[in-house]
């Protein structure tokens, strides 16, 4: 993530890497993603750890949801990854390794981990929770998303709602540093944005039905 690459750069990298016409819908995400990634890899105080790995693989998935043909998301993934200096092999074994990590935990034990500053936590989530309260890290949406997903998937049961998981997160957040409005609003808009995505699915779902005969 060295070379300083404007945005146009990224995109004609990119547009190489995928040389495939995106459908209207996912455009817009596909290129908010790309000028997000470009930026990012420009910050000096931005580290590369589980929690962006595990929060940008959330978006991406969740909102290339229905894309066709679906042989191309890999190579969609990797496009955006390597048109911004980004390695997607890299990101998306930390994104495993992380959700993994709270597999057969209980949300309690996850909220234990980071309001003692990782004691008894598993030696990757210590380490980064550690790094993160230094304060000298910059700061990543991704990374709120990466952490509420953390709490959805200890959230086995689904004794919690969305709202409350939210406010988990949040919790969460400030104990490692993070500003507590800042991940509030980044979470919001989140949720926000997967329901007019859900919206947008079902509105051509609706239309294709009736194109029909």
């Amino acid at each position: 993530m060295k070379n300083r690459q404007t945005i146009s750069d990224s995109k004609r990298v990119f547009h190489q890497a995928f040389p495939y016409v995106i459908p209207p819908i996912y455009r817009k995400v596909a290129d908010e993603l790309l000028v997000e990634l470009n930026l990012l890899s420009h910050q000096q105080d931005f580290k590369l750890n589980g929690l962006f790995a595990l929060g940008l693989s959330k978006v991406f998935d969740t909102f290339t949801t229905g894309y066709r043909p679906k042989e191309h998301l890999k190579s969609l993934f990797e496009a955006l990854c390597t048109s911004t200096g980004f390695d997607a092999a890299s990101i998306r074994s930390q994104a495993y390794k992380f959700e993994a990590i709270v597999q057969g935990s209980s949300i309690e034990d996850v909220q234990k981990w980071f309001s003692d500053n990782g004691q008894d936590a598993p030696q990757e989530l210590n380490e980064l929770i550690k790094i993160q309260k230094i304060g000298e890290r910059y700061y990543s949406r991704l990374m709120s998303i990466g952490l509420v997903n953390m709490f959805i998937s200890a959230n086995s049961d689904s004794s919690k709602n969305q709202k409350e998981l939210n406010k988990i997160a949040e919790v969460a957040a400030v104990n490692i540093g993070f500003a507590k409005e800042r991940v509030e609003k980044d979470l919001i808009l989140y949720d926000s944005t997967i329901e007019k995505i859900n919206q947008a699915f079902e509105l051509m779902n609706e239309i294709q039905k009736n194109k029909k005969p």
